[in-house]
């Protein structure tokens, strides 16, 4: 009775020698459950634990504590010191596969049976809740039935695969295998929920194929154009979407492919409606699905189309409208009026996407200067249809970036050309354009000797490059426009009327765009004797301490460190020096630039004062 104990006695008429005993509980559904197992120790199962006591002496079991669960068959199995040893139970049963790339039809998978620890094993495989019995020339099983192999796979075996071990003592099964064989795309079949959609209503188609790994799914119309991706297609139903439907499945791996084709029916009343067809031409014709003595008008946005040319012709009694060599000004929309005495209706709009293009390409800079460290932004437009695909390249011809933007953080290295390549992929045409680095800056002044008070000064800052900025400074100081100082010609012109002694400057020209920056100083920063010797030094804040080297002219010498020097200066040494400082840790680069004049005559840049 349930809650009581039931004794489990071996029957037997005298005590018996025993090396081992093993009591099982066997399942209706044939599972075997160890309770006890005694050898050399002995093991109760988890589940049996206090609910049992195992008599060493005669090998009967006490079972308390009985439930509805323990009905049913029970067996002992005893084993004399004259038998085979018996080690106990067995564990960490497990099946590998060698392989778990199959491709269906051509390869073969050989699975191991594995077993951590036992003795005296059995083992029996399964396919589902099925025994793997009857062999063929496909399906072996072999290496003391540890091993199972499959030949040619198919689809079909995909398993679950298991392994079952057993001994005297106690039986485990393995975890399920199961095989994926890549395969396919077979069975495609295309599932609409109607044959016929109303006008206005979403139509909905579904694909569906066979296939390991899932195949990739490509949608096409009647004309075998690509119309989208995915297991399903949606779009709102006009009556042009009335046709064939393909869908496209194919597998990656296998490069298999397979196509279903369905029908569809788009109806419904509807209002006139116009249909085109676009080359080089366009003709537009306007339907209308009932009425009877009909007049009919064309519509170009507001502006009615009434003159007809050699390009614009209305035919077929006013139901067609022909466009010869469209232009990318013929988009529209058109409309359709049509009219009786009983009413009026007017189609919805249509509006032409002629191809063309890339034309009118310009660069757009966020800011005139950029200063190291600063994000470098350009950006690039241009007329296109379908729109253009856009390429960067630098002054040396290199791809740096693709896309209408094109951004990056400034370096000094960053100085110069910027193109734009604008590609349409339809008309293959291709338009470039290109942001030049400001070069060749001169700085001119009217004269070189002025009288104060009397006598006025123009200087002149000249450059070359795209979209230049100037900006005037008078030592530190920027320069603004005041009753005595003029700037004009867009900036790249200083006036100072009236010269004082207070004018002498320096003066300098900065001249500027988005890739590139330079200060022209005026001419009379340093002025120098013939003959003399001359020594400029450069110093720069930078830890760890910077690399120098010297330019002259913008070409590089040979001298490097903090002092540059010249012996018995000529005029031809007259020019811009430059000092470049390099933190090689940083990476950043720092420079400056400096007029020297070398001559004669030390002033350059003089005003005279009147006594």
């Amino acid at each position: 009775a349930v809650g009581e104990s039931v004794m489990l006695k071996v029957d037997q008429s005298s005590p018996l020698v025993m090396a081992s005993v093993a009591w099982r509980f066997h399942l209706d559904s044939g599972t075997v459950i160890p309770i006890i197992t005694s050898a050399v120790e002995t093991t109760t199962a988890p589940e049996y634990i206090n609910r049992t006591k195992f008599d060493h002496i005669t090998g009967s079991l006490e079972l308390s504590i009985l439930t509805l669960n323990d009905t049913g068959l029970y067996e002992v199995i005893i084993i004399p010191p004259s038998s085979h040893p018996l080690h106990g139970a067995f564990s960490g049963v497990t099946v590998t596969p060698n392989t778990t790339e199959l491709m269906e039809f051509s390869s073969s998978v050989r699975i191991s049976c594995q077993v951590s620890t036992g003795t005296y094993l059995s083992y029996l495989w399964m396919n589902g809740s099925s025994e793997i019995t009857v062999l063929s020339d496909r399906v072996q099983v072999g290496d003391g039935g540890t091993s199972l192999t499959i030949l040619n796979v198919t689809r079909y075996d995909r398993g679950p695969y298991t392994c079952n071990v057993s001994n005297l003592i106690s039986t485990q099964e393995s975890a399920p295998l199961t095989l994926h064989p890549i395969y396919g795309p077979v069975s495609i079949q295309i599932n609409v929920p109607v044959d016929s959609v109303e006008i206005g209503q979403t139509l909905h188609l579904s694909c569906r194929a066979e296939s390991t790994p899932p195949a990739h799914f490509t949608w096409m119309n009647g004309v075998n154009e690509e119309i989208g991706h995915g297991a399903e297609f949606l779009k709102t139903a006009t009556l042009l979407d009335s046709g064939e439907y393909t869908c496209l499945a194919v597998n990656n791996i296998t490069k298999l492919e397979l196509r279903a084709v369905q029908s569809i029916s788009v109806t419904g009343t509807l209002l006139p409606f116009i249909l085109y067809r676009q080359t080089s031409s366009v003709r537009i014709s306007c339907h209308v699905s009932t009425g009877t003595s009909l007049s009919y008008l064309w519509m170009n946005g507001s502006s009615e189309i009434t003159v007809s040319s050699d390009r614009v012709q209305v035919g077929d009694g006013g139901t067609s409208l022909t466009i010869l060599n469209v232009t990318r000004y013929d988009r529209g929309p058109y409309t359709c009026n049509v009219s009786n005495l009983i009413s009026t209706q007017e189609s919805a709009p249509l509006t032409l996407h002629p191809i063309y293009g890339p034309v009118s390409i310009q660069i757009y800079v966020q800011v005139d200067q950029v200063q190291i460290g600063q994000v470098l932004h350009l950006s690039c437009r241009a007329e296109s249809t379908p729109p253009a695909d856009f390429t960067w390249m630098n002054g040396m011809n290199e791809e740096i970036g693709s896309g209408a933007d094109f951004q990056k953080t400034a370096t000094l290295l960053d100085s110069g050309e910027y193109t734009c390549l604008a590609v349409n992929s339809i008309t293959k045409l291709e338009l470039r354009a290109v942001q030049k680095a400001i070069s060749n800056v001169e700085l001119k002044t009217n004269d070189t000797v002025f009288v104060e008070f009397r006598d006025s000064a123009v200087f002149t800052c000249s450059a070359k490059g795209s979209s230049p900025s100037f900006l005037w400074m008078n030592g530190s100081s920027m320069v603004t426009v005041g009753n005595w100082v003029q700037i004009g010609a867009g900036g790249s012109t200083l006036t100072i009327l009236n010269m004082t002694r207070y004018d002498q400057g320096p003066l300098t020209c900065n001249v500027s765009n988005s890739v590139s920056n330079f200060i022209l100083p005026s001419p009379n920063i340093s002025d120098f004797l013939l003959g003399s010797d001359l020594n400029v030094s450069c110093s720069a804040q930078s830890n760890p301490h910077a690399q120098l080297k010297w330019a002259f002219q913008g070409d590089r010498l040979t001298t490097t460190g903090p002092e540059l020097k010249l012996h018995s200066v000529s005029e031809k040494d007259s020019g811009l020096y430059s000092c470049l400082a390099y933190n090689n840790v940083t990476q950043l680069y720092s420079n400056i630039t400096k007029s020297i004049n070398i001559g004669r005559n030390l002033c350059n840049l003089c005003i005279c004062i009147s006594i």
